[in-house]
C-alpha cells in the first residue's frame, strides 16, 4: 500500500470537495467576514475530542447552521467546521 503524505491528501480532498459541490450544486460563500478567515488560508482544526489535526486549507464557507460554516481539507471536506474550532497557521 503506497503511503500519502499530508498535502497529497490534503489536495485531494480538495478536488473531491469541488467535484461535490458541482455534482449537488452546493452553494459555497467565498468569504465570511465573521470567521477572520479566507479560501485558501491553512488553519490547525482541533475536534470535539480535542484531538488536533494541522494543515488544513479553508476551502470555503456557507451559512451558519448550529455555528458550523467553514468547509476544510479534510476526510469530511462536505461536513461544515465552527470557526471557533479553527486556528489560523502562521
Amino acid at each position: 500500500m503506497k503511503a500519502i503524505d499530508r498535502t497529497e491528501r490534503s489536495n485531494q480532498h480538495e478536488r473531491e470537495f469541488e467535484n461535490w459541490v458541482k455534482s449537488k450544486n452546493v452553494n459555497v460563500l467565498q468569504d465570511s467576514a465573521e470567521t477572520g478567515l479566507k479560501v485558501g488560508d491553512i488553519v490547525t482544526f482541533t475536534n470535539d475530542y480535542g484531538v488536533v489535526f494541522k494543515g488544513m486549507k479553508v476551502l470555503g464557507f456557507c451559512e451558519p447552521d448550529n455555528g458550523r460554516c467553514v468547509y476544510i481539507s479534510s476526510d469530511c471536506y462536505w461536513f461544515p467546521e465552527r470557526p471557533e474550532s479553527l486556528k489560523k497557521e502562521l
